[in-house]
């Protein structure tokens, strides 16, 4: 596997493309208008040292994710995922009890906020939205693979691999959520700090691959079957462009 593969990630930015980063740059690339747009932001100096310190760089990759609008979007975008499943579910939940037990007695703002929950989720087309971002996942996965193994980064070669990764972060749920209950009801740490406190320790114990906690690669493979899906040839080529342009530049500074 190329060395160089292995200090390459990548993450699926929902509908809007794919990032992939480095140590030195950052490459955003996605469709639009007919057309593949890549761009290129090199990485601040004072992160660079972060990301070679051992024990700045697990914090460092997490910071260097919210320093770029596209992740930050799509961050956001998350969150309100979130509160729309939550909320929705939570108001047909309450509406379904009350039409068994024959009370209708949901509540006139209950239910107003509930419909615009919903109605507002189905208008801003968070499923397709969502849709879409499992298969720039997909894409983003079968890209990275293909330059792990060492071929070359063509069309063919990228759509002939798994959209399992084990290096994805989705592994890292089975670690994280463990982490986060032991620290919140067994030290009665909050909820944010303990939140953070698991991913960091997550994260160093995935780096350091002991084989007691090789379960979470099972679990997460088998979670990437809901998280990513087949993607289509535009997300393919999106994902070829967007990776070759990152391998190229860091290309250029090793000759």
């Amino acid at each position: 596997m190329s060395n160089q593969a292995h200090k390459i990630s990548g993450v699926a930015l929902l509908n809007r493309g794919i990032g992939f980063f480095s140590q030195r740059y950052s490459v955003f690339s996605y469709w639009r208008k007919g057309q593949i747009i890549t761009k290129v932001k090199p990485v601040p100096r004072w992160l660079q040292w972060m990301k070679n310190n051992r024990f700045l760089k697990i914090p460092a990759s997490l910071l260097s994710i919210f320093l770029h609008i596209q992740f930050l979007y799509t961050f956001l975008f998350l969150l309100f995922v979130e509160l729309w499943i939550t909320g929705s579910f939570e108001f047909l939940l309450k509406s379904y009890h009350a039409f068994i037990q024959g009370t209708f007695n949901v509540g006139l703002l209950e239910s107003a906020k509930g419909l615009f929950l919903i109605l507002l989720g189905l208008w801003l087309k968070i499923p397709q939205r969502i849709n879409t971002g499992r298969m720039y996942h997909g894409a983003e996965h079968k890209s990275i693979a293909c330059s792990e193994i060492g071929l070359p980064l063509t069309y063919q070669n990228i759509a002939k691999q798994s959209r399992i990764h084990n290096r994805c972060g989705s592994v890292l749920i089975f670690l994280v959520l463990p982490l986060f209950l032991i620290f919140t009801y067994a030290f009665h740490i909050p909820d944010t700090i303990s939140f953070i406190c698991s991913i960091v320790i997550a994260a160093a114990l995935k780096k350091r691959n002991y084989r007691c906690l090789r379960w979470s690669n099972t679990l997460g493979g088998a979670l990437q079957y809901l998280t990513t899906k087949e993607p289509t040839g535009e997300q393919l080529l999106v994902a070829q462009q967007g990776l070759q342009t990152l391998l190229t530049l860091e290309s250029e500074i090793l000759a």
